[in-house]
């Protein structure tokens, strides 16, 4: 199986949970994308760097 099918497969599920969280327990999951966007990136950049 394709390693970005993997991952597009774990940012859909991921997403999907942000969204159950701010419908069932009001949870603002908005502000927890605007802290921490930036250290997504840096995670994302550096598995990018490690992979191969």
């Amino acid at each position: 199986m394709c390693k970005g099918r993997i991952l597009l497969g774990a940012l859909l599920i991921l997403a999907g949970i942000l969204f159950l969280l701010s419908n069932v327990f009001g949870y603002d999951w908005y502000k927890l994308v605007e802290t921490y966007w930036p250290t997504a990136l840096i995670v994302l950049g550096a598995w990018i760097i490690i992979k191969d």
